[in-house]
């Protein structure tokens, strides 16, 4: 036999693994509120009361959105902790959204309508409760604008504003126009949502939902949280419950924080207080770690700290090959001072007597004592200097924002937006000596460069001059926007010829008045219920028409000359039957 195994023991020399800082073996699970509400085809998406695994801070916004409104959506104070955190970032995490913006749900009954201003084809505007698969446009004339067809919809999680684009150089949304809209109603979601349950259909939501980790992400929970939430009673209880026996297997471990103010409105803002609570309200489960007060960081974020608690945990265990040997007691954490509610005071701690005292407040700069030094003496510049200096410099974003809007016609706000990073500016600019279009290529810029790339970075990966080309392209009429869209993001990934792609892809636009001439008159020939409709007044059915010429070519009919060749063929036949 080639192998013949007796009784005992058996081994042998493993792998060498090498292990991402990024991937701990630790595997927490949050549970909470997310901005779902920003993500196009949330209910098919499996978002809702599911775990996600969320690897970056990009990685979250393309799942389940993100808000810097963490009191509404909590789960964003996770992913900021562990994928935006100056000390390094750590994970993976999963989250458990039980926000769902459906109808009947988390959406407020009453759409939401607001006006638009759109300059050169583009308007913008804040909101993060915006539901976007809801978002419509309405003609002034009557009827709605035609989202992919006639715009685009982005969202810009940086700023936290709905962007929307035209997509028709030739028929550009402009002037005031009316968007309506659903928003997300978080005043909906109760401690009931958070705690969940399984439905007799096998349908799982809240905490109950992290038994699907296992079957459905092969990851085991050892850590739960719920930020936000863990403070009540009924979902820290529940949370207890949570942990134990986990798909009839493992126990995990509860991080739960106390409150800053109790049910009777009275703020809890001293060690006293807080362990008094603590025991009055039974948060002392051997399974668990509770924390208190809350902390802030250099840019006023406030963060609960049991989520500061799960990201050290992570971090020590991944320092010991991700076994949990040691506490997070200890550990630096992105944090200047403790917090104790919105209006309370700046506080200090007395270790000897275990109480937090009132400390003076700071809102001005005065209040800092800003001065000079008065040992530093001053430095004194000749001319010469100075004009050597002004030689050096590169050209300032002013200067440049001026050029753009002299030189390529760009909008003041459009140009600024390409200034605002040297890097970009640079690319902007080779990629203009490439191209006839320059304001075709700066809304590519706009709308997808600026789409694709990641926070705080400037890398990109597509060359100028090919984003040049593709701005001739659309310019031309070889290709329509919305396949420029497609090519910006497949070059992203791999890079090449502009032209190569869209012919592998067989995009590339039809523009024979002969052929499309005969798509138009097809389309009216097979579809003479439509004519006979358009003929009678009903001017919307022009667009099924064209719906129909457009797929007898493929899609790859230029909408703008098909379009004025249907016009013309219908009114032939108009005049044919008078």
């Amino acid at each position: 036999m080639a192998n013949e195994y007796l009784y005992g023991a058996y081994g042998h020399i493993g792998e060498t693994v090498a292990q991402s800082a990024v991937q701990a073996g630790t595997t927490p699970v949050y549970i909470g509120t997310a901005p779902v509400n920003l993500v196009r085809g949330f209910g098919e998406a499996g978002i809702i009361n599911a775990p996600i695994k969320i690897t970056s801070l990009v990685d979250a916004q393309k799942k389940i959105g993100y808000s810097s409104d963490w009191g509404t959506f909590t789960l964003c104070e996770a992913v900021y902790a562990h994928f935006n955190n100056t000390l390094g970032n750590i994970g993976p995490i999963y989250v458990i959204n039980v926000l769902d913006p459906s109808a009947g749900k988390h959406r407020k009954e009453t759409a939401t309508t607001k006006t638009l201003t759109f300059i050169g084809g583009r308007a913008e505007f804040a909101s993060d409760k915006i539901i976007l698969d809801t978002l419509t446009i309405a003609k002034n004339d009557s009827g709605n604008y035609v989202e992919d067809t006639d715009y685009a919809v982005d969202y810009n999680f940086t700023k936290g504003t709905v962007i929307i684009t035209s997509l028709k150089d030739d028929a550009q949304l402009a002037g005031s126009l009316t968007a309506s809209f659903s928003e997300v109603d978080d005043s909906e979601i109760a401690d009931s949502d958070i705690i969940g349950g399984v439905t007799s259909s096998g349908e799982y939501s809240g905490l109950s939902a992290i038994a699907l980790l296992y079957p459905e992400q092969f990851a085991v929970c050892n850590l739960i949280a719920a930020p936000g939430w863990s403070h009540s009673p009924a979902v820290y209880n529940a949370m207890l419950t949570a942990c134990k026996k986990i798909n009839g297997h493992w126990d995990a471990f509860v991080v739960a924080d106390l409150p800053l103010v109790d049910s009777t409105a009275q703020a809890v803002d001293t060690i006293t207080k807080a362990i008094a609570w603590k025991k009055a309200n039974a948060f002392t489960g051997e399974r668990s770690k509770v924390y208190w007060p809350q902390a802030v960081d250099n840019l006023g974020n406030v963060f609960h700290l049991s989520t500061l608690a799960v990201v050290e945990l992570m971090r020590a265990d991944f320092s010991h090959n991700s076994v949990p040997m040691e506490t997070c007691g200890n550990k630096a954490i992105p944090v200047i001072k403790q917090y104790f509610g919105a209006n309370a005071n700046n506080r200090g701690f007395d270790q000897q007597t275990g109480k937090t005292s009132a400390m003076r407040r700071k809102e001005n700069a005065n209040d800092y004592r800003y001065f000079p030094d008065p040992d530093l003496a001053p430095i004194v510049t000749g001319e010469d200097t100075l004009a050597a200096w002004r030689q050096e410099l590169p050209v300032l974003p002013d200067q440049r924002k001026a050029r753009y809007m002299a030189d390529y016609g760009l909008t003041a706000y459009a140009a600024e937006q390409l200034v605002s990073e040297k890097a970009l500016a640079e690319y902007f600019e080779a990629a203009c000596e490439s191209t006839a279009a320059p304001k075709t290529l700066a809304n590519l810029m706009l709308t997808e460069v600026f789409r694709l790339l990641p926070p705080e970075s400037t890398a990109i990966p597509l060359a100028p001059a090919h984003l040049g080309r593709l701005a001739d392209m659309v310019e031309q009429g070889d290709i329509s926007a919305g396949v420029a869209k497609r090519a910006v993001a497949a070059l992203w990934e791999q890079d090449q010829d502009p032209d190569a792609w869209v012919e592998a892809a067989g995009l590339r636009q039809l523009n024979d008045p002969a052929l499309l001439r005969t798509y138009a008159e097809q389309a009216m020939a097979e579809h003479p219920d439509l004519v006979a409709g358009y003929y009678k007044g009903k001017a919307n059915l022009a667009k099924a028409l064209m719906g129909a010429a457009m797929g007898l070519s493929g899609g790859k009919a230029n909408p703008a000359l098909l379009q004025r060749l249907m016009d013309e063929a219908l009114e032939k036949g108009r005049e044919a039957g008078k």
